[in-house]
């Protein structure tokens, strides 16, 4: 039996025919839900036109409209619709008409219940395949969509962020040309949203293509014109660039409104935007592009929507907060490996970690957090070996993943890791049965879950155990530092996957959590000497062998 379930219209003039029809229908049990009667064909035409019924069974003679104009009329308003007609012996000849005119059987009067049952079954198996192909037409033609998408977001992608400089000519899309040669001006809107894995969790969904392509028709739809142009930069996962055309600055305010309020109630996470300035070439996106990163840049460093319009930057007064008599106590602490008068500068001086509760802008925080960093990194003594050295390098990525996603209490923990590897530990340590088991537990968790946003501030409230101990312990059991663990654990599954060959490695990266494919290609080559797409090329050499 179909699972799916069925609509029929059953049209005679005599009352007790159409009773006795609906009563075999229903008592034949195949997914039929919904019959609807009608006394004649005009009666007929007005409920199929508004029912949409699946199948049509109309007796030949009938006053007013007979059967043979009903299926004519039924042809033009529904074309789809399974007919059958009931006859009698006397009516072969508008039977046979019926047939030309596309009815697909006839009934013979009185009708028995088997004879509608195997017609009926008949109607049904025609309804599914209709009903599958239909399905497997729009999967085609949804991937044929999705794959042209993918493309367009890569040249548009290298268009803005690529490593060479490239014209809007060298693109193949034929509707970006004709854009080029039809617009006085465009500006460009640059949207960031969460991570693209975050809001792969919330929605369920296990393909970034199908968030990235949701995201696109959203934005697409609100701008709602046949020039402008959206794509997802496929360096910068969670980017989406809208370039519109001929827009005066009002109506670009009211589109990125609305955008920031339609996306966070999609991804359920704030929305920051910014706009560029005017420009009057499509061979000038990358330039229009920087205009709004460096405008992203001066968003206020806390949670939240923005909507920044590159004009205003300039404007915007610049503040270092790290003094440069900070910068040589900081440079003093390192040199002589005082964690102690390290932390007491980040922290009781500067109150790094209530950063986000004072005015600051996020290019002062970042300016800030990256010269302490490099001063920890670049001052530290001694020669350090190749695994300190990857531990190191590491934290530094980590590190401005965070600032970007304003974890402030993140960056300090990362800050902390920073200065135990950099700043050689000279602590007594003893380990006992309960610390072992508490690493182990948290490997063991680690490799069961090593997709999700793990940190050592997570995992520290996972397994309640203060941060900087379980920082210490997990390096002195193990000999690595906890987040290079993490990473190593990933880049291994990322490896097998590859091996299977089940995954685009862009939907690699998200499985193992990496949401920046660009930053899962970087690990990739740090920890296995290798990029991805390299490690995958030899691998299917070594198959063809």
């Amino acid at each position: 039996m179909s699972i799916h379930n069925y609509k029929i219209t059953i049209v005679d003039d005599e009352i007790w025919t159409r009773e006795n029809l609906k009563l075999l229908v229903s008592s034949c049990g195949l997914g039929i839900d919904c019959v609807d009667l009608a006394e004649n064909g005009e009666d007929a035409l007005i409920k199929i036109y508004d029912e949409r019924p699946d199948i049509l069974i109309t007796d030949i003679n009938m006053p007013f409209m007979n059967g043979i104009e009903l299926i004519k009329k039924v042809r033009v308003i529904h074309p789809e619709i399974i007919i059958f007609v009931l006859s009698g012996y006397s009516d072969f000849d508008y039977v046979r008409e019926a047939l030309l005119e596309g009815a697909i059987d006839y009934i013979l009067k009185p009708i028995s219940q088997t004879d509608l049952e195997n017609l009926l079954a008949k109607a049904i198996k025609l309804i599914d395949n209709k009903r599958q192909k239909s399905v497997e037409m729009q999967e085609s033609n949804d991937k044929l969509i999705a794959a042209s998408s993918i493309i367009f977001d890569k040249e548009m992608s290298d268009l803005i962020d690529g490593d060479e400089k490239r014209t809007v000519h060298s693109v193949t899309n034929v509707r970006l040309l004709e854009i080029e040669l039809n617009f006085a001006k465009f500006n460009l809107i640059l949207i960031k949203t969460d991570s693209i894995y975050n809001i792969m969790k919330r929605l369920s969904i296990t393909n970034s293509n199908t968030i990235s392509f949701k995201i696109k028709n959203r934005i697409s739809e609100i701008i709602s014109d046949n020039y402008s142009i959206v794509f997802n930069n496929t360096y910068v996962p969670n980017e989406y660039v809208a370039v519109v055309i001929d827009k005066n600055n009002k109506e670009i305010e009211i589109l990125c409104d609305i955008i920031i309020n339609e996306l966070q109630a999609y991804t359920e996470n704030y929305i920051s935007i910014a706009i560029s300035g005017s420009h009057f070439s499509l061979d000038n996106i990358r330039e229009a592009y920087n205009e709004t990163l460096i405008a992203m840049m001066t968003r206020k460093f806390k949670l939240g929507n923005y909507k920044i319009d590159a004009a205003q930057v300039e404007k915007m007064p610049m503040v270092k907060y790290l003094t440069a008599e900070q910068e040589n106590q900081i440079i003093y602490a390192v040199q002589n490996n005082n964690k102690k008068i390290l932390r007491a500068i980040i922290y009781d001086q500067m109150a790094l970690q209530h950063f986000d509760k004072r005015d600051f802008l996020f290019l002062e925080v970042k300016q800030t957090i990256d010269k302490i960093a490099w001063l920890i990194v670049n001052y530290s003594t001694g020669n350090n070996t190749p695994s300190e050295i990857l531990e190191s390098e590491t934290l530094l990525e980590l590190l401005n993943l965070s600032i970007e996603k304003f974890e402030l209490p993140e960056v300090c923990s990362i800050l902390d890791q920073l200065i135990d590897t950099a700043l050689k530990e000279n602590d007594l340590y003893c380990s006992n049965d309960n610390i072992k088991k508490t690493v182990n537990s948290i490997k063991r968790y680690i490799s069961e879950n090593y997709f999700e946003d793990l940190s050592l501030t997570s995992l520290a409230k996972q397994f309640l155990v203060d941060r900087s101990y379980l920082s210490k312990v997990f390096k002195h059991e193990t000999s690595e530092n906890l987040m290079l663990y993490i990473a190593r654990k990933r880049i291994d599954k990322a490896k097998e996957m590859i091996a299977e060959n089940s995954a685009t490695l862009t939907d690699i990266s998200s499985l193992v959590g990496y949401d920046d494919y660009a930053y899962f290609n970087r690990v990739f080559r740090k920890i296995t000497g290798k990029s991805p797409r390299d490690y995958k090329g030899i691998l299917q050499e070594k198959s063809k062998k």
